[in-house]
């Protein structure tokens, strides 16, 4: 799409991915968690601000494991990692995740541990 100047009136940024980062327990618990998630969104608007596409999605708290993720888009997981670091998250690590046969990972044929295909079930809710 052209604009007035004749220059793309969007630019394109790449194809985004999406990626989950553990986290590691924090000392004093999770009473913390919607404070670290608050943290990661506004590191995510940082980026934005500064032309790196990342956008933080949601929090995923599993008590019963004691596990929690927080699921940024970006073109990489180094993009991720990055406002994991500014969010001062407590990373275990980062890893894309698939989200079905229209993610990027699903088409380089990253379907899950030891090649095995997933079998993706989308609800009617949102993302």
């Amino acid at each position: 799409m052209k604009g007035i100047t004749g220059r793309p009136s969007v630019a394109v940024i790449g194809r985004l991915a999406y990626y989950t980062v553990q986290l590691r327990r924090p000392e004093d618990g999770w009473s913390r968690l919607p404070e670290l998630s608050a943290g990661a969104r506004q590191a995510g608007a940082d980026l934005r601000r500064e032309g790196t596409p990342v956008r933080f999605v949601r929090a995923i708290f599993v008590p019963e494991d004691e596990a929690c993720f927080h699921l940024f888009e970006a073109r990489s997981a180094d993009e991720a990692r990055e406002a994991a670091r500014r969010a001062a998250l407590p990373v275990v690590h980062v890893v894309e995740a698939v989200t079905g046969p229209g993610s990027p990972a699903w088409a380089a044929g990253k379907r899950g541990r030891a090649g095995l295909d997933l079998d993706i079930h989308r609800s009617g809710g949102s993302n």
